[in-house]
């Protein structure tokens, strides 16, 4: 896990790396190195949950939140929303 020890990468981080083939006669030469992959992971959930009152009506429920505190490497683009 290249977010955790040694490494401790933060989410969004580019990883480039090179790559070496091996068998029984030995190593191939180095790669060039890749385009870069991003490091990303889910993002955290929403803080600050509430209802908001300005923007309840008989047909709808105004909600509001917080964005999360980290995002998993790459811009949040929507949220979705679960009733019981």
């Amino acid at each position: 896990m290249l977010h955790a020890a040694p490494f401790n990468l933060l989410w969004g981080t580019s990883v480039q790396a090179k790559i070496i083939t091996v068998n029984v006669v030995g190593n191939s030469p180095y790669s060039n190195y890749g385009n870069g992959a991003i490091l990303m992971n889910g993002p955290s959930e929403p803080t600050f949950f509430a209802e908001n009152r300005a923007f309840t009506t008989s047909f709808t429920i105004g909600l509001t939140w917080m964005e999360p505190l980290d995002n998993g490497g790459a811009p949040i683009i929507d949220y979705a929303v679960w009733s019981d």
